[in-house]
């Protein structure tokens, strides 16, 4: 008998806690914040790279057209806008890069990974957007395919 009256209490506490207080003079409602998708600024964006003859084939959606660089490489892109994230497409493995904030001198290390496919959310890593980064490839020939370029906001679907 005892152990089902302290079950009751418990249960009647349970449903207590699950009740909105009525009592209350303010009620605060906070809507979340609208989800703000990540632009594609890469043709708006100057690039200057050391290592490759052009940089036409970074840019231009070619998914199958790729350049394997004549030995280190350094990528420079800026874009008043801000850069808020970059998303790079290599041919064949790589491994550990960086990527520095040229506006704060932040360095970022990459690609520890040798993923294919590398999503750098820059504005979260350093806590705001650059006008200016460079990234280095010091370990060899670098075989990339794309580099995109976003604005401020969360990664695209693609």
């Amino acid at each position: 008998m005892k152990n089902r009256l302290l079950a009751w209490i418990l249960c009647l506490c349970c449903i207590l806690s699950l009740t909105p207080k009525v009592f209350a003079d303010d009620i605060l409602v906070v809507a979340p914040a609208p989800q703000v998708t990540a632009r594609d600024i890469t043709d708006s964006t100057k690039f200057t790279l050391t290592g490759y003859d052009s940089s036409a084939f970074l840019k231009d959606k070619k998914l199958k057209k790729y350049q394997v660089s004549s030995g280190d490489v350094t990528i420079t892109l800026e874009n008043e806008e801000g850069i808020g994230s970059l998303y790079l497409l290599f041919n064949l493995e790589y491994g550990s890069y960086t990527v520095t904030n040229n506006d704060t001198q932040q360095v970022l290390s990459a690609g520890a990974y040798s993923f294919l496919h590398d999503y750098l959310d820059l504005e979260e890593a350093w806590g705001s957007t650059a006008t200016s980064v460079t990234l280095r490839f010091r370990n060899g020939k670098v075989s990339l395919s794309e580099l995109y370029v976003f604005s401020t906001g969360d990664a695209p679907d693609y």
